[in-house]
């Protein structure tokens, strides 16, 4: 079992942090520990957000019952937060395929991602797609997703000055 801690962010949030790595077990953890809280219907609960390896209930302070939340992060996080198969095969074994050009203006980084891999362009393109990846969680604007985990020999470092601008569909 991981080790956790569960901590007060503010007055209106409670933060259960995992140990901080990638993994999708880890991962899966998160996603049964927030379905636990959000099956619990809590009144004032707002928002239940899971990621790599931390899961953050924001709430109402005046319409929740703060201590029966964190006795629930407390026993789902201590149990391993066991959930109903229906979630786990319904949510987190759909595959979805997404459209994906490589190169020119809409993949600028394509013959320096094949430099750094020592490799092709079309071996970049091949090492790529020929996998699938986790949705890990969604990122601050909408249907921006956290993947992984890339090809070893084309995870290329970030950039040392981000781009001002990113074309639309773009891989990151």
């Amino acid at each position: 079992m991981p080790g956790w801690n569960l901590s007060r962010v503010g007055d209106s949030a409670l933060v259960l942090a995992f140990d901080q790595r990638i993994d999708p077990s880890l991962n899966q953890l998160m996603i049964c520990v927030a379905d636990a809280v959000r099956w619990s219907e809590h009144p004032g609960v707002l928002d239940v957000v899971e990621s790599y390896c931390t899961v953050t209930v924001h709430f109402d302070p005046l319409k929740t019952d703060v201590e029966r939340v964190v006795t629930d992060l407390e026993v789902a996080a201590s149990r391993g937060a066991v959930a109903d198969d229906h979630r786990v095969e319904g949510i987190t074994d759909r595959v979805l395929t997404v459209p994906v050009c490589y190169g020119g203006s809409r993949g600028p980084d394509l013959d320096e991602v094949a430099r750094f891999g020592a490799c092709t362009p079309s071996r970049v393109v091949a090492l790529h797609a020929g996998r699938d990846y986790r949705v890990y969680m969604l990122g601050f604007l909408p249907g921006f997703a956290y993947m992984g985990s890339v090809d070893r020999r084309i995870a290329a470092p970030r950039r040392e000055t981000p781009r001002p601008c990113v074309p639309a569909g773009s891989v990151g």
